[in-house]
């Protein structure tokens, strides 16, 4: 008797041991079925987003244009910048350069932004003119874009992430290439909400337009380009081309293009910017 319940108890682990093994490789077999339904190119997307996370100070030389135009009315205006930043603290230092109108001169100014209040240096021939210090929710909403959205690579290429864009990778020359290329078919109500707010902050007057229900905003043409580094996953430059259509409930409708393009470089190896001792207070 004593030697059956023995077998029996061997038989009973025999089988557990089986099944544990069964369960074990069972496992492995459905972490590589994940790994396996992850293409290469969101694995690159993920990297690349995750180095730009890293970022903590960088330069970045940005040119953006907007052109809103509406029956008989047409504006333009265009942002050349180089901007040095750190992240912790938040210091900026903005070279910009605004042209407001296609036929107007640069309106020539150094801003910087030391998390609370933004500093406004008008430049005259080069040179540095007066300075005035003004809390930063109380100045203009176009120097506000400028000194708080630093890196507009990392925005939207999560934007591209959070709405599950998936990119076209291409290797070039010892660098990725991540196209996202958004038809109308395939902008959802998210993507555009998230992209038109983002991009509603770079001037004044194109906040109020975008402040409407998604059903009326329609993406004509969207594209982002991203180009990172082989090794090292960090970014080089970027481009988005946009242009939207918004319709009123009148039957009018405003068209505006967006256009971005930068670099970015010296990738944590800026340091901290000075803030102006000397400026007038603006209230």
């Amino acid at each position: 008797m004593k030697k059956q319940l023995l077998l029996a108890a061997a038989m009973i682990l025999a089988v557990g041991g089986l099944s544990a093994c069964g369960s074990g490789k069972g496992a492995k077999s459905s972490e590589k079925t994940v790994k396996k339904a992850e293409s290469k190119e969101t694995q690159t997307l993920k990297k690349v987003l995750a180095a730009e996370n890293k970022i903590k100070s960088a330069q970045t030389k940005m040119r953006y244009d907007v052109d809103q135009k509406t029956d008989n009315y047409d504006n333009s205006i265009r942002w050349e910048n180089t901007t040095d930043y750190t992240e912790n603290p938040v210091t900026v230092k903005v070279d910009s350069k605004v042209r407001y109108a296609k036929s107007s001169n640069d309106v020539h100014s150094i801003l910087r932004y030391d998390g609370k209040n933004l500093y406004r240096t008008t430049m005259v021939n080069l040179q540095e003119g007066a300075t005035t210090r003004q809390a930063i929710d109380k100045t203009v909403q176009d120097y506000r874009f400028q000194v708080q959205h630093t890196n507009l690579s990392k925005e939207f290429l999560q934007i591209m992430s959070d709405n599950n864009v998936k990119p076209k990778v291409e290797n070039k020359n010892g660098e990725y290439l991540l196209m996202f290329n958004i038809g109308k078919s395939d902008a959802t109500d998210s993507l555009k909400e998230d992209t038109t707010k983002l991009v509603s902050q770079v001037v004044g007057s194109a906040t109020h337009v975008y402040n409407t229900d998604m059903k009326y905003v329609e993406i004509e043409n969207y594209s982002f380009g991203i180009h990172a580094d082989q090794k090292t996953y960090e970014p080089k430059k970027f481009q988005v081309n946009l242009k939207v259509v918004i319709s009123t409930t009148s039957g009018k409708k405003f068209t505006i293009t967006h256009f971005f393009e930068g670099t970015i470089r010296n990738i944590n190896k800026v340091q901290k910017q000075a803030m102006p001792k000397q400026f007038e207070e603006l209230k």
